[in-house]
């Protein structure tokens, strides 16, 4: 029973670190990620793809037995 002490000390430091973390409300928050979504989204390679030129991983030339 000794040994859950530590376990229990370190589980109730690491929750009042938690709960002193600034909470925002979701209606803002959502609003901003919305915003940086759709101004970052011509530069997202997801969304526009990788051009083929700069793309290292493409593969160069097909290799032929002969």
């Amino acid at each position: 029973m000794t040994t859950h002490l530590p376990v229990q000390k370190m589980i109730t430091e690491s929750l009042r670190i938690e709960s002193e973390v600034p909470r925002l409300q979701m209606s803002k928050t959502v609003k901003e990620l919305v915003e940086y979504v759709t101004q970052n989204m011509p530069q997202d390679p997801l969304i526009v793809g990788i051009d083929k030129k700069s793309n290292h991983f493409i593969e160069q030339s097909k290799c032929s037995l002969i």
